[in-house]
């Protein structure tokens, strides 16, 4: 994303849904920008993603697959904030997400938003 001072307009997290990690992100966004609009997918449509930063979190469902090539295709550059290694995420780490983030369509839009992304944000050196 560009320094405050590069630009006037206000950032736009694309979350996953209104979880504690979208909250935590908003808020490191807020100690940065003064405000900051939060949308997640079935609030997407009318957002106006036009000159404007854009930080996609942890957003992996495949109905919103079409998304990294949607913003590429109109030049809208985004960031990617990621906090767990979906793609190593098993029954044996966790019995009840294991099965959506194993299933192939989900693996696919979790790499089209990753390299799609200008920037991937990570809080964890491990998973850098």
């Amino acid at each position: 994303m560009p320094p405050p001072e590069a630009t006037d307009a206000i950032p736009l997290l694309i979350a996953d849904g209104d979880i504690p990690t979208t909250r935590l992100v908003a808020r490191e966004l807020r100690a940065v920008y003064p405000d900051v609009e939060v949308r997640i997918p079935d609030t997407l449509f009318g957002a106006d993603v036009r000159n404007r930063p854009i930080l996609v979190s942890r957003l992996c469902h495949p109905s919103m697959g079409w998304l990294p090539a949607h913003l590429a295709d109109r030049g809208h550059a985004y960031a990617y904030f990621l906090d767990d290694n979906f793609w190593e995420l098993t029954p044996e780490v966790d019995p009840h997400l294991a099965a959506f983030f194993r299933h192939p369509a989900v693996v696919a839009t979790l790499d089209a938003f990753v390299r799609g992304s200008r920037r991937v944000i990570v809080w964890s050196a491990r998973l850098a």
